[in-house]
């Protein structure tokens, strides 16, 4: 789980309750990594868990400066110690089955990324509707192109990941899981999505997500990436036509262009 200086405290508390305490299967361990500068606020409900947890070991390492969620990602690879890592953000809050259905469907499908949908909800906790992902490895090569895992979702075996060659710092973009499940899928590694919300995923506190005409491109050099491995489909261009044009659009009209088009992401099926 990775923290930085503007992580709201009152929402780390309720993540690492939801994912220490209130788990069927409870996690032999958390490893925290302070991306730079973090409030005292921040540091205060870290050190609150570290005194009150018996069952569970809570490693937390504080980077000198901000290097960027990539780079603080794969430091924490590198402390975990166990074979199956479960991302988490730092406002979200999983569902108290979580772990348990996780655990059991990375083993019983022998997949090495396992992920699933998410309940989405505002900033303030109102629920929104349920984010879906498909299902099967072969459903999600195909979709490739879209990003159909979601992140803060998965379950991951720590040694393929770190065979592939674990996050690129490189990558500032948000785009880091994105370029790490393209070279997953090159290098044969298969992805299973949970047909069931696994997190709540807390949507940002102004609800605009706003990106640079510069992160579009970026993510239209991924999207064809992808179509190594899902092929060139007509949904395909009208996606990539969406991520330029959500480079030069305000962030209000952004925001009503998502609502109008969600319904028709082929992800949410």
């Amino acid at each position: 789980m990775p923290v930085h200086h503007s992580t709201d405290e009152v929402l780390l508390d309720f993540s690492l309750e939801s994912i220490l305490f209130n788990q069927t299967l409870k996690p032999r361990e958390i490893v925290i990594i302070g991306d730079g500068y973090l409030p005292n606020k921040v540091i205060s409900v870290i050190d609150k868990y570290k005194k009150e947890l018996i069952e569970t070991e809570l490693y937390f390492f504080q980077l000198e400066r901000n290097y960027g969620i990539a780079y603080a990602l794969n430091f924490g690879l590198k402390k975990c110690n166990y074979e199956f890592i479960a991302r988490m953000d730092s406002d979200d809050i999983a569902f108290p089955y979580r772990l348990e259905v996780q655990l059991d469907a990375i083993i019983t499908h022998n997949v090495s990324i396992c992920g699933g949908w998410s309940k989405k909800i505002s900033y303030q906790g109102h629920v929104l509707g349920t984010i879906k992902f498909p299902q099967m490895h072969s459903e999600i090569i195909n979709l490739l192109w879209s990003n159909p895992i979601s992140h803060p979702t998965v379950l991951m075996r720590k040694k393929d990941i770190v065979e592939v060659g674990s996050y690129n710092p490189k990558r500032k973009n948000r785009d880091e899981d994105w370029d790490l499940w393209i070279r997953c899928i090159k290098s044969g590694l298969r992805f299973y999505n949970i047909q069931k919300e696994l997190i709540y995923f807390r949507l940002p506190k102004n609800n605009i997500n706003k990106r640079s005409f510069k992160n579009s491109i970026f993510l239209i050099f991924l999207s064809l990436r992808s179509m190594k491995y899902s092929g060139v489909q007509i949904k395909a261009m009208f996606f990539l036509t969406y991520v330029l044009i959500t480079g030069i659009l305000p962030g209000r009209l952004i925001h009503l262009l998502n609502s109008l088009l969600e319904e028709f992401d082929p992800r949410r099926k």
